[in-house]
């Protein structure tokens, strides 16, 4: 069985992050890493790798250069600058950090929401809250084709997660958007929680984007909602990314150049949404496709690693 992630063989590569923080009780279902666990991963790469961005690498893998790496920031959230840029900077790395921009206007994303939602509930309690909403919204709804199934696992990427968990997160972003915002409105006052506090919390404000570009890291879009774009129409997705670079520009003085497709789904026919990329100025976009960068790929369908294949292979003590 080939190993997902192997340095002697893959000599470049983009690497996937999401929250760089210690683990509180609080936030246990955001799955973070630590930022001693960081550092340890970011020697390892600062010996084994010339530090880069997304072009560079796939500029490199293309002109067969030197070994590249570049690391990516999925969200923009607030323990990524306060615990990866400062480290990123120390040993000389650009960071790439991709923004939700509807969060800079107080808005909590639903993945955010269900990460919260999962720091207090099991998978198995949120599942069965969420089945006990449907039953109350009504048969007109259709109850059966909105359950969520829990026999196995809906997609093998979140097989690290227990099946409720995994199904909750895979499903409930392909629901329509009223009904998800109906279902975490009545358990976030459940809970107690407050949508905008958490997001003032959980996210980057636009001085802090603006230092982190002053240092020379990239700023990226992950578009304005964070909605999956296999749900959305050409113009729907155009719309997002057009408001989100909008936004961006306004606070960084250009727009960006680079994307991360949020939960890195795309269309199943993709030419439509490349055409609309090139148009607005996209260059590079970056998808979760687990392996090396090739000589042969698509400057918008980028692979990257999941920070996890690079843990495992330096929990299994290799050099």
């Amino acid at each position: 069985m080939r190993s997902m992630f192997n340095p002697a063989r893959d000599r470049y590569i983009v690497v996937m992050y999401h929250y760089i923080l210690d683990k509180r009780p609080d936030r246990q279902g955001m799955h973070p890493r630590s930022p001693t666990d960081f550092e340890r991963e970011l020697d390892f790469l600062t010996d084994h790798y010339r530090p880069g961005t997304v072009p560079e690498v796939f500029a490199a893998a293309r002109a067969g250069g030197p070994p590249t790496c570049a690391l990516t920031f999925d969200d923009a959230t607030r323990d990524q600058y306060d615990n990866a840029a400062p480290r990123l900077e120390a040993q000389g790395w650009p960071g790439t950090f991709f923004v939700i921009s509807s969060a800079l206007a107080g808005a909590l994303p639903i993945t955010h929401s269900l990460h919260i939602l999962f720091s207090h509930w099991s998978g198995k309690q949120v599942v069965e809250h969420y089945h006990r909403f449907l039953d109350r919204a009504g048969k007109s709804i259709g109850r059966k084709q909105l359950t969520i199934p829990t026999h196995h696992h809906l997609n093998p990427l979140r097989l690290h997660d227990d099946i409720y968990t995994a199904n909750f997160k895979e499903y409930f972003p392909s629901l329509p958007l009223v009904l998800q915002k109906q279902f975490l409105t009545i358990v976030f006052q459940e809970l107690h929680l407050d949508f905008r506090l958490l997001t003032a919390e959980l996210f980057m404000q636009a001085s802090e984007l603006q230092i982190l570009a002053r240092r020379g890291h990239i700023i990226g879009v992950h578009t304005h909602h964070h909605r999956p774009f296999d749900l959305l129409t050409i113009p729907e997705i155009g719309a997002e990314l057009k408001q989100s670079q909008k936004i961006l520009a306004e606070i960084l003085g250009s727009p960006p150049t680079i994307i991360s497709y949020p939960y890195g789904r795309l269309p199943e026919k993709p030419s439509p949404l490349f055409k609309l990329l090139v148009q607005i100025g996209i260059k590079h976009a970056v998808v979760m496709g687990d392996r090396a960068v090739e000589d042969t790929d698509n400057p918008f369908l980028i692979p990257r690693f999941n920070t996890n294949h690079l843990r495992d292979w330096l929990t299994a003590g290799r050099p």
